[in-house]
């Protein structure tokens, strides 16, 4: 195992100014600066396999173990403006003027994972099993429609041509034998293969190589296949007037929202069916256990409505899919809690703490954004043992369109109801 640390962190920083002319009183002008900062240590953990190339070549699996852990921050820079100039009667009563620049808007602290892996992993899983048959069939299809049959068909002509050669080679080497001594007949035999032979040879050769292409079709094929599954929770969300450090006015409205999201991944390897074989064949033409079993399954009426309140379906895809077929599988998982600020200068709101018929107004200031990272991610090999299939899970329609068709079978059922 290979663990490894990474100390990090983000330096914060701000200036502003503020220059306040108001006759007779002293000028004030003055001008601050902050700097603060924050620091953590990312980690990584993680296992090393020597001969991992070999490993893949070989077709096993060559995924190690891995955890690791990073935060980031992404704080955009805010310039503000603000200046007033006041008269009464042409006469200065009071000039203003603030500015800032820099980090203006920091969310101290971080906020930790909740998530907890289950929902993704299984909506993971029925979709790498998923995509592994789908692939498995698609590959099966264009083997037997595609290279197989051109091979036979290919090869119907050489072969053809060899028997035709070999004929002729028999029937000279009759007419030029008859009535020859011995010796005689032994440079007829040998001339006449030389003379034959070089004809012969390109068929010979054309049937070795369509002979090397059947067996090509006839050792394994490995397939990727891969599943994605995803859940994801809104921790919170807000919408403030706040003002910002490094001024009097710099007021913005800043919408405040933390998320959670937790991905997971399922990929591996697969034995792609022989077309040539029985078991490839009724595979091909949906017979095999694998196909026939979800089908009979969405056969039952409503079971797509079953479907929309757990993960009936998914489980039954996986549970039939030939475990045997699988030839390495592994798995990984990013946790992500997100935490975003956005904001815009609420010019409305500092216009009207400054209106006045004698004042003069000028504001302006860029948009806000600052955004926090926490993730963790892990990686690990599994089996079929392991990875099993998607535990049963019970959830609510998301969607308008799948209460919509609930409702339309709900009142189909209600009309075909006699009445009592």
């Amino acid at each position: 195992m290979t663990y490894k640390v990474f100390p990090t962190g983000v330096l914060y920083r701000g200036f502003s100014t503020v220059y306040d002319d108001t006759p007779p009183s002293p000028v004030i002008d003055t001008s601050s600066s902050s700097q603060f900062g924050e620091q953590w240590v990312d980690h990584v953990d993680s296992g090393y396999l020597h001969n991992w190339k070999e490993l893949l070549r070989n077709h096993e699996n060559a995924v190690t173990d891995l955890v690791g852990d990073s935060r980031t921050v992404i704080s955009q820079p805010i310039r503000y403006y603000l200046s007033t100039t006041e008269r009464s009667l042409g006469t200065l009563i009071r000039y203003y003027r603030e500015t800032a620049v820099g980090d203006l808007f920091v969310e101290p602290g971080w906020t930790f994972h909740s998530l907890q892996p289950q929902t993704a992993r299984n909506i993971a899983i029925g979709k790498f099993y998923a995509d592994a048959y789908s692939k498995q069939r698609q590959f099966s299809a264009i083997i037997s429609a595609g290279e197989f049959g051109q091979t036979l068909r290919m090869l119907i002509h050489p072969m053809k041509s060899l028997r035709q050669g070999l004929v002729n080679y028999l029937s000279a080497l009759g007419k030029r034998g008859r009535r020859q001594t011995s010796a005689r007949k032994k440079k007829i035999l040998a001339d006449t293969w030389l003379e034959y032979s070089l004809g012969l040879q390109p068929f010979i050769g054309d049937i070795e190589s369509f002979y090397d292409a059947l067996l090509n079709l006839q050792r394994p094929v490995f397939l990727r296949a891969i599943g994605f599954g995803r859940d994801e929770k809104f921790l919170s969300s807000s919408s403030d007037r706040e003002i910002l450090a490094g001024g009097n006015y710099n007021y913005y409205i800043i919408s405040r929202n933390l998320t959670e999201i937790l991905d997971y991944k399922v990929y591996g390897e697969v034995v792609a069916k022989n077309p040539t074989s029985l078991p490839g064949k009724s595979q091909l033409f949906g017979f095999d256990l694998a196909s026939f079993v979800p089908s009979v399954y969405n056969l039952i009426p409503y079971s797509w409505m079953v479907d929309y309140f757990s993960n009936l379906g998914d489980i039954v895809t996986s549970a039939s899919f030939f475990k045997s077929d699988v030839r390495w599988v592994a798995s990984g998982m990013k946790k992500s809690v997100i935490f975003e600020a956005n904001g815009i200068p609420d010019s409305a709101f500092v216009m009207s703490l400054l209106n006045n018929s004698n004042r003069e107004v000028q504001f302006s200031g860029s948009a806000l954004r600052f955004v926090k990272l926490n993730d963790i991610v892990e990686r690990h090999p599994e089996n079929t043992d392991t990875l099993g299939i998607p535990t049963i899970q019970f959830k609510l329609p998301g969607t308008g369109l799948k209460w919509m068709n609930i409702g339309a079978i709900l009142l189909q059922a209600k009309r075909l109801t006699p009445f009592s």
